[in-house]
């Protein structure tokens, strides 16, 4: 088995990600992968060649990768459901049927009305966000949220504040 590389499966928060040079896609991956006996290393994450079937995790999300023990090099795991673009796909159709099969005011509510207002959700709102020369643009949008909580007015979609 020389020069072959045995490949082990295991979870990887992905923690940020990367344009390519001259790419409107998100190329790399930073994550920090947790093995089967609880290691964790971080390592970068190549976008998979050919990602047609891609569906492209954002920070925070949690995926299924492949790792080699011996480099620590890992991949993404095409058989993990959360990343299959059809698999996502379909499962949204079937969420969506389902939905449409029950009765008008069940089911999960289309806007939570948590508001924006803390230091946490708003560098939470910043990394989701961000992109190259996305500086300027979130700096403003967040001035406007904290505007807004200043002046005690939502700041996210939701259910008018009583009185």
């Amino acid at each position: 088995m020389f020069g072959r590389t045995k490949w082990e499966k295991a979870e990887a928060t992905i923690i940020a990600s990367e344009f390519g040079r001259g790419s409107s896609v998100y190329t790399w991956f930073v994550a920090d992968v947790k093995t089967a006996d609880g290691q964790t290393f971080r390592t970068k994450l190549k976008r998979p060649a050919g990602g047609v079937n891609f569906w492209q995790p954002y920070p925070g999300a949690v995926v299924g990768v492949e790792y080699d023990p011996k480099s620590q090099e890992a991949r993404f795991d095409m058989s993990d459901p959360t990343i299959n673009a059809r698999q996502v796909r379909r499962a949204q159709r079937d969420d969506g049927q389902e939905l449409l099969s029950q009765g008008p005011d069940s089911g999960p509510s289309p806007v939570s009305g948590k508001q924006l207002s803390t230091e946490e959700d708003l560098n939470t709102l910043r990394a989701i966000m961000k992109g190259p020369g996305d500086d300027e643009e979130l700096d403003m949008l967040i001035a406007m949220i904290k505007e807004e909580d200043a002046k005690g007015g939502q700041t996210s979609p939701g259910p008018p504040s009583p009185g």
